[in-house]
């Protein structure tokens, strides 16, 4: 048993109420285990995790609207601490083969329908990992997670982004993002005449964005393709630069490394650079 003051806090997210009471039964036969929420569908676990993050997610992997893949990263968006992500049990229905491809990097799963002994066998794990949660690096193990997760899906792009914002967390679809702009280890979304911030390098936002609706064409920018009104030259001195010109007006220069990729993602014929 864990002492008193390691309790393990866990919030259950699973669209079904039988599954959330199943859960919330079993768990009440530990008294090392104390639910802090429940939560029938993603939206309202990111929400949840806004105000308290518990040491554990039980998270079931198919549910409407928003499934466990997405709620994962949307978890991760809106978290201010990476130190305090959550472990995370799958709650699934997929078959065995599947189940094996990422269980040596997920804290444990639950294949539906389990046992009283399945789970009790899981929580064992669960106290494991939370006795030694600082010698762990918790925000790598989540990431692992949504890798090989992502792996199993066909499409793995974010449709939706999560921002913290006072308090309050903001979803944007991404086919309303007009362009994204680099800080360091931020990026900053200019959606409208808005500016949301994430917590992410470049090189991690670019896996996460569809190529067939966004563009690189800097090391600091990224545009989305339909937002693009136009392309534009100018020489400074004997060097000659390249900018995009979005539809609101905004004028983003265009990297020398980029400039064939981008040329060729647009459409344009590479003669133009030297007329």
């Amino acid at each position: 048993m864990l002492p008193q003051h390691q309790k393990i806090s866990i919030l259950i997210v699973d669209d079904e109420d039988l599954a959330r009471e199943k859960i919330r039964h079993f768990c009440g036969e530990d008294h090392d285990c104390v639910i802090i929420g429940e939560c029938s569908n993603g939206f309202q676990a990111v929400e949840a995790l806004c105000h308290h993050v518990p040491d554990v997610v039980f998270l079931d992997i198919q549910m409407p609207e928003l499934d466990g893949f997405e709620t994962l990263r949307l978890i991760q968006d809106s978290l201010e601490d990476e130190a305090t992500a959550p472990f995370v049990v799958f709650i699934t229905a997929f078959d065995e083969y599947a189940l094996k491809a990422f269980e040596a990097h997920a804290i444990d799963y639950l294949l539906k329908p389990y046992d009283f002994e399945r789970f009790h066998a899981m929580l064992f794990r669960v106290k494991n990992y939370v006795r030694n949660r600082q010698t762990l690096n918790s925000h790598e193990h989540l990431l692992r997670e949504i890798s090989t997760l992502q792996q199993l899906q066909s499409i793995a792009y974010s449709e939706r982004f999560a921002f913290k914002t006072r308090g309050r967390i903001y979803f944007v679809e991404s086919e309303h993002v007009n362009w994204i702009e680099a800080d360091r280890n931020y990026a900053l979304f200019h959606v409208g005449e808005n500016t949301h911030v994430l917590r992410s390098t470049f090189h991690e936002l670019e896996k996460r964005l569809n190529p067939a609706q966004f563009l690189r064409i800097h090391r600091s920018f990224i545009v989305r393709k339909d937002f693009v009104g136009s392309l534009t030259k100018r020489t400074d001195g004997s060097e000659r630069l390249f900018e995009v010109v979005l539809k609101n007006g905004k004028i983003l220069d265009i990297g020398e490394g980029y400039r064939d990729s981008v040329f060729a993602a647009l459409g344009v014929h590479g003669d133009w650079q030297n007329q």
